[in-house]
């Protein structure tokens, strides 16, 4: 059973969350845009134990949450054009697909382009976890594949909740959508996903952009 900690009790007891990211623990949390479910990008185990929570393809890369541009410079390749503008537009309801360093290694990465979804979110209440975490966190919206996230807490499936080390609890509804994803692997940039977020605001200097989908559930 996990430990709860509503969000207004996170930047006391910050410290302890923490602990637990370092012991390969697992944590649910509210995002900016859908619930999510994390670990340290480092813990195989915790990785592990998303996917068989979710019921999700261990194929199937997660995305990563870093706690400002700069751990994400350090990880990540950014297109010249983009990374000027970067602080601008992150912490934001966007998740960008980027190659990562050689010689960088990540779990639950896409192993076949070396490439990773990343994000930057900001919450009022996470702040201090958020900002003091020592790698990236490898994360997935916390519902069961193929089913749409919850927006308050009460709706999150016991299955989850009694899986995880730690559950930061809220008390307003999230968004329905999630995240905006722009893969910008490719020659053009691609909007894979319509979600939260307008992607126009981003790719305005670029000469071409392709999109993929509309939007598909997470």
């Amino acid at each position: 059973m996990a430990t709860i900690i509503p969000i207004k009790e996170v930047e006391e007891r910050y410290v302890e969350i923490l602990e637990i990211l370092e012991e390969g623990g697992t944590i649910l949390y509210p995002t900016d845009t859908v619930p999510g479910l994390g670990t340290y990008s480092s813990s195989e185990a915790g990785i592990e134990k998303i996917n068989m929570i979710k019921n999700r393809p261990v194929t199937k890369p997660l995305s990563f949450l870093f706690r400002d541009v700069k751990m994400l410079e350090s990880y990540c390749e950014i297109p010249p054009n983009l990374k000027d503008n970067l602080s601008t537009i992150l912490p934001g309801p966007f998740t960008f697909i980027f190659k990562i360093h050689q010689g960088v290694i990540m779990n639950g990465i896409n192993k076949v382009d070396q490439s990773v979804g990343v994000r930057i979110i900001e919450v009022k209440g996470l702040e201090k976890l958020l900002t003091n975490i020592s790698e990236p966190l490898a994360s997935t919206s916390a519902n069961l594949s193929r089913q749409l996230p919850a927006q308050i807490f009460s709706d999150i499936p016991d299955s989850i909740i009694n899986n995880v080390e730690i559950c930061i609890t809220w008390e307003y509804p999230l968004g329905n959508q999630p995240s905006t994803i722009i893969d910008f692997t490719k020659t053009s940039p691609v909007v894979v996903r319509r979600g939260e977020g307008n992607p126009e605001m981003i790719l305005s200097g670029f000469n071409q952009v392709d999109e993929k989908s509309k939007y598909y559930p997470p």
